[in-house]
């Protein structure tokens, strides 16, 4: 059982390096967002956090958004470095009411850290195989969270997607260039997130996503929807699916 949990973490300190040296020249995230350039292009503007908590484990699993109080408030603002990831979304959180949504083009900073890197640190300095269920389940997110918020000046321009009835789908009517962006060579941090968050709350995996009934959950947001459309989770909800209709059907059968 050691030799395993070693090969583990040798595994994941792999992992940890491979993808240090890959992400360490991002220059360019993406944020989907229901608010249109207006609000966002001005002084004093860009994307804000909700308040100063800095434990970035709240943050992916959102327990720290929406809240009135900025000590647990999330310190960080999500973007994501793969576009078609946050055009998902914006189609997802829309679709309901048809509203448009835009898709913000970010050139990050040193305060931009990956997610992905950042669980595998946490798994390397912890042993903890909860992180290990965050990555696995947001890690096609491909997030990285921007710690004190996005400054307008990082903003290149946005994309407007709008709902088309002919079609029945979204496509991207306008792109507005932001007259207050700065032209700087930078990219996001090649580095993971250095302060070790609280253990993990509950983690919704396909296993306990299949269990649960989402009506009644306390906790449902777009970035946890988002990563229940993954391929990998969706197959692994499907077996787990299967077993359970096995075991009613057993239960009914034999008990």
């Amino acid at each position: 059982m050691r030799i395993l949990k070693l090969f583990t973490l040798l595994c994941i300190l792999f992992l940890y390096t491979a993808q240090s040296l890959a992400q360490q020249n991002v220059d360019t995230v993406y944020r989907i967002d229901s608010r249109p350039p207006q609000q966002i292009f001005i002084l004093n503007g860009g994307f804000h956090p909700w308040g100063t908590n800095a434990d970035l484990a709240e943050h992916i699993q959102d327990y720290s958004l929406g809240t009135n109080q900025p000590a647990e408030g999330s310190a960080f603002v999500a973007t994501t470095s793969n576009e078609e990831q946050a055009i998902e979304w914006g189609v997802m959180m829309s679709s309901s009411s048809e509203e448009r949504f835009y898709v913000y083009n970010i050139r990050p900073t040193a305060n931009f850290y990956s997610v992905v890197l950042s669980l595998q640190s946490f798994y390397a300095r912890t042993g903890d195989r909860r992180y290990l269920e965050l990555l696995n389940t947001y890690e096609e997110q491909k997030e990285y969270a921007a710690f004190n918020g996005i400054s307008v000046t990082q903003i290149r321009r946005v994309d407007v997607y709008e709902y088309d009835p002919n079609r029945g789908d979204y496509g991207r009517t306008s792109s507005i260039l932001n007259p207050l962006y700065q032209e700087v060579q930078t990219t996001a941090n090649g580095n993971p997130f250095s302060q070790l968050p609280q253990l993990p709350r509950e983690i919704v995996t396909p296993a306990t996503y299949c269990a649960m009934n989402m009506t009644h959950s306390h906790h449902y947001s777009a970035s946890l929807a988002a990563s229940t459309k993954t391929r990998k989770f969706i197959k692994e909800l499907s077996q787990c699916n299967a077993s359970l209709s096995i075991m009613a059907f057993l239960y009914t059968s034999f008990f």
